[in-house]
């Protein structure tokens, strides 16, 4: 079979894809294990001062909420042309894109 033709950036355009598709995978884990780690936690403190269900229920909802969180940040930064993206961007990132502007407005 037959390779797709070489195209300039082609290598960078694999990394950059590949990097995507871990960070979202390396987030699905961290999502579900932050859930897994406090429901684990609460039944550890039913366990320990008897609270059945109470520890289990608030374990699980604060795993969730950091889930919800995690998925959010995770959103931002796969995602950064939507809205709400210029609050994710990173110090650098705006020094860079400010440099960029004035060297633009320079040029005209």
């Amino acid at each position: 079979m037959s390779q797709p033709p070489d195209y300039p950036g082609r290598d960078r355009l694999k990394s950059a894809a590949a990097a995507a598709g871990s960070e979202a995978y390396q987030g699905a884990f961290e999502a579900i294990g932050s859930v897994l780690v406090a429901g684990a936690f609460g039944y550890w403190v039913d366990y320990r001062w008897e609270t059945a269900p109470w520890g289990l229920l608030i374990g699980t909802v604060v795993g969730f909420a950091a889930m919800v969180l995690r998925l959010i940040r995770l959103g931002k930064e796969l995602h950064p042309d939507t809205l709400g993206a210029e609050e994710s961007k990173t110090g650098s990132q705006r020094i860079d894109e400010e440099a960029s502007e004035k060297v633009n407005e320079e040029r005209e």
